[in-house]
């Protein structure tokens, strides 16, 4: 197989996947990442903690719970 056939069933098999766990209501994954815009000038972040998935974001804080991805509330950032 050429590469980009390879390519297309590659992407067709995570979009079918990502359909089921969406149909599934279940979350989705994010790696830990620090995000300087240069455009905009906004900060942004993301990190996973045992219980939450928070979301920094010009120092605001948006937490989301870790397994059902639903949002729980937000800080001041103060960590």
């Amino acid at each position: 197989m050429s590469g980009s056939a390879w390519d297309r069933i590659t992407i067709r098999g995570t979009q079918i996947v990502g359909t089921m766990l969406r149909k599934l209501r279940a979350p989705g994954f994010i790696k830990d990442v620090e995000i300087q815009d240069e455009t905009s000038g906004h900060s942004i972040s993301v990190k996973s903690t045992a219980l939450f998935t928070i979301v920094t974001v010009n120092g605001r804080d948006f937490f989301f719970h870790r397994l059902s991805g639903r949002f729980d509330g937000t800080g001041s950032g103060c960590s």
